[in-house]
């Protein structure tokens, strides 16, 4: 009885990452998992990873890490996630697979990889699946990607992008405090990309439908607007809502964002916030129409 109450007992732990994986569930459906970001240092994190292993587990990992790396993160919840993928990787292999966790940066996001050597078990189990579900839209709520692929001959990649904190995207924030009205019928990923886009300096907001974006239009005369090409709005077609806001009294500019190889898109998903601001940079210092 002792040893279950205890809160390091594999089998509490258990129970709690299941609960937390639940409610997180839950918080994904309703649209409302909350991200509180602060600097987070990813080499503390891991090791911090680390340390809540098993000796026999931990003499399996290795890390490298060619320079520190910062990023604006809910350090909580990255964690998790780490702490997530790193148990799939080990338990998913043979007992002498190892796994290397690898700290890069790549252009404007820190990478945090994790390869597994050897033989691995052909398919995961429901709640490993559940796992990686919410490890995904948890670093998609913080503007990152997870991957996961096979390397032939080598073994099992998962890799986790956080965008950097860089200078520039802040400056170019700071530089027009553009108000943006992003159009999404997708309420979660419309409020992410809100979210983020207030974290770094922007007057942003997500409506779900052209008939709503239009009376935000009128309403306050936004700078921008970021539309889905390829999204279906409940009300009226993408174009029809692009024609109409161009055929408003002061014309507003309007960044596109579709699938690879959609016409006409200016950007495509995921979204990449240091491109997407760039975008909004050149938008926002074009004439503007004024209609009649």
């Amino acid at each position: 009885m002792k040893r279950v109450a205890d809160g390091n007992c594999p089998i509490v732990m258990r129970m709690r990452r299941t609960i937390d994986d639940l409610t997180d569930l839950r918080a994904i459906e309703l649209g409302v998992m909350a991200i509180q970001r602060r600097p987070t240092d990813l080499r503390v994190l891991v090791e911090h990873v680390l340390g809540g292993l098993q000796p026999r587990e931990r003499a399996r990992v290795h890390v490298e890490c060619d320079a520190a790396l910062s990023v604006l993160a809910d350090a909580a919840r990255v964690t998790r996630v780490v702490s997530r993928l790193l148990q799939l990787q080990l338990t998913t292999a043979t007992p002498s697979t190892s796994v290397t966790i690898v700290l890069r940066r790549h252009g404007e996001r820190a990478v945090i990889a994790l390869l597994a050597t050897g033989t691995h078990q052909p398919h995961l189990s429901q709640g490993e699946c559940l796992r990686m579900y919410v490890a995904r839209h948890a670093i998609e709520a913080h503007g990152g990607s997870l991957t996961a692929y096979e390397q032939p001959g080598t073994g099992t990649w998962i890799e986790v992008a956080l965008p950097l904190p860089t200078s520039d995207c802040r400056r170019r924030a700071r530089a027009f405090r553009a108000s943006v009205l992003i159009v999404d019928s997708h309420l979660r990923q419309g409020a992410t990309l809100a979210g983020l886009m207030r974290d770094d300096g922007f007057d942003a907001e997500a409506v779900t439908s052209g008939k709503a974006a239009l009376e935000r239009a009128v309403a306050h005369v936004p700078d921008i607007v970021i539309i889905d090409l390829g999204d279906t709005l409940p009300d009226m077609q993408v174009g029809e809502l692009i024609r109409r806001l161009a055929a408003m009294p002061v014309a507003i500019p309007t960044v596109l964002i579709g699938a690879d190889g959609t016409s006409g898109a200016q950007l495509t998903r995921p979204i990449d916030l240091p491109a997407l601001y760039d975008e909004l940079g050149r938008v926002a210092f074009r004439p503007i129409a004024v209609a009649g």
